[in-house]
């Protein structure tokens, strides 16, 4: 009944791996001090609600009970997830500070340190840009105005740069480290102390990380701001009539939220019409925020057009920042079709048949909000083996997850996935190939002959930067081969039902 558990089954890889970054929090008096107080606060906010906390003696997830309404305990776990994102944050500031402290040190007069001077200004500056980068993940819970905040552009923007420079940092301490163990070995640690040789670097590996950092920023942000990447893919099947051709435009991670104001949906929603496609499909992660904030953002949207209608399915945002169901009754009220564990067969003018089905985000196996759960078997029942089957699952490994099962891997002929971004960034990039089964682009699963296309994203996720990739969308031209009735479908597959085993 809860979103974390003390066994930790429903966790796996990463929530464990953050477990033990959380014990090693809880050492820390000051942050168990902060969380018991949380605790107390909830306690008084809901005295009869039943909830429980695990202090450090029995474990280092946080149960709430049952009883608390699912909105309370998604804000409250939201609130801890923040607290935590932020102590991590704050320790890599201290660690940055110290290396610029490093770097321009304030020069003494005499035996006093002089009160103003440069390495002063430097530390004045340094501080100022770490509470731009700290304020930044506000702008993810108040209510923001149709276009772009300039305040939450600019501290996203300090917030890339800061990840840059970090990560920088870092590197450059372990190469000089490096170096210096290597110089040790060969017998000249004595011409290299450490305190000699890192005093030598500090300013200029300070200033590298300043200038590297800045270049990735600046490239990025210039990416951001052209006009997506239109990427056009073919695939071929059985099951459209020799001649005929069905265009599907893929919108996958719009982000409407701080970076992504109303008139780069506008811009979206004119570039895509352009296309004149046949299906428009939104494969999730529309917005990072609820109705009553980006609902006028967002309106722009309605205005998307295709011959046989804009479909929608959830992606793992919709979950995270606003209330799923609102967005519903929103897109609803756009005459955008939601496919919420559930399909729509049509008919095209060359008389195929085709099922577009969608399914909640894979994200919902690991919660208990009400009404919403992944499940394939529901949002492919009724799809028929003649028809053309286009499955939206915003998660990669969700797709692969599908396919795994024999339940429903039979019919599936295009699965419409986004999620990764292919990294966003040069250093996100590496754990996007290894945590997703695919990252980017069009590929086919052999054993069920289904295709798989993977979208970078129409637009971006936090920072407006993208140094990897291109915002794009995706043209998919699905090229019939034959005339798909019955008897040649048995021939290709050596079966006899009418409709999709659901077991």
């Amino acid at each position: 009944m809860t979103w974390f558990r003390d066994d930790q089954t429903s966790l796996g890889f990463w929530g464990k791996l953050m477990g033990q970054i959380n014990t090693l929090f809880w050492d820390n008096c000051v942050y168990s001090h902060l969380v018991v107080s949380i605790n107390r606060a909830v306690t008084i906010a809901y005295p009869t609600k039943s909830h429980r906390w695990f202090t450090p003696k029995n474990s280092r997830f946080i149960v709430v009970g049952k009883d608390l309404e699912y909105w309370d305990r998604h804000a409250f776990l939201k609130a801890f997830a923040i607290v935590n994102l932020e102590i991590a944050m704050f320790i890599a500031s201290v660690y940055m500070y110290i290396r610029f402290t490093q770097a321009f040190p304030i020069p003494m007069r005499g035996d006093r340190k002089c009160k103003v001077g440069f390495g002063s200004i430097i530390r004045g500056i340094l501080v100022t840009f770490l509470m731009l980068v700290h304020f930044s993940a506000i702008f993810y819970d108040i209510r923001l105005p149709i276009q772009v905040s300039g305040w939450a552009y600019i501290t996203l923007l300090a917030f890339a740069v800061w990840m840059h420079m970090v990560l920088i940092l870092l590197i450059l301490d372990l190469i000089f480290y490096i170096m210096w163990a290597l110089r040790k070995c060969r017998g000249n640690g004595s011409l290299y102390k450490l305190s000699t040789f890192v005093a030598q670097y500090r300013l200029f590996q300070v200033l590298l990380s300043i200038g590297i950092s800045l270049l990735f920023v600046g490239y990025g942000l210039y990416r951001t701001l052209t006009p997506p990447t239109i990427v056009n893919e073919h695939m071929q099947t059985m099951k459209l009539r020799s001649g005929a051709t069905l265009n599907i435009a893929l919108l996958s991670d719009i982000h409407i939220g701080p970076s992504v104001g109303k008139n780069r949906i506008v811009n979206i929603v004119e570039w895509t019409n352009n296309l004149e496609p046949d299906i428009i499909a939104i494969s999730g992660d529309l917005a990072d925020g609820f109705v009553s904030s980006l609902g006028g953002a967002a309106e722009p949207i309605c205005r998307l057009k295709s011959k046989y209608g804009v479909y929608f399915a959830t992606g793992n945002h919709e979950y995270f920042h606003g209330n799923v169901d609102e967005w519903f009754e929103f897109l609803e009220n756009c005459n955008i079709t939601v496919l919420h564990n559930e399909n729509k067969r049509f008919r095209t003018t060359e008389g195929d048949m085709v099922c577009m089905a969608g399914m909640d985000d894979l994200v919902t196996l690991s919660m208990d909000m009400p009404g919403h759960h992944m499940d394939p078997v529901k949002a492919l029942k009724g799809c028929q083996l003649n028809d053309l089957v286009v499955l939206l699952a915003h998660q990669p490994n969700a797709a692969w997850k599908v396919l795994q099962d024999q339940k429903v891997n039979g019919n599936i002929d295009l699965i419409m996935s986004g999620h990764t971004h292919n990294g966003q960034v040069n250093f996100l990039w590496p754990s996007t190939e290894v945590m997703n089964k695919w990252n980017h682009g069009l590929h086919e699963n052999k054993p069920t002959h289904t295709q798989v296309i993977v979208s970078a994203g129409v637009n971006f996720f936090g920072p407006p930067v993208r140094t990897v990739g291109v915002c794009e969308i995706v043209n998919m031209q699905i090229e019939g081969r034959g005339t798909p009735d019955t008897s040649l479908f048995e021939k290709l597959h050596n079966i006899v039902p009418t409709e999709l085993p659901t077991h």
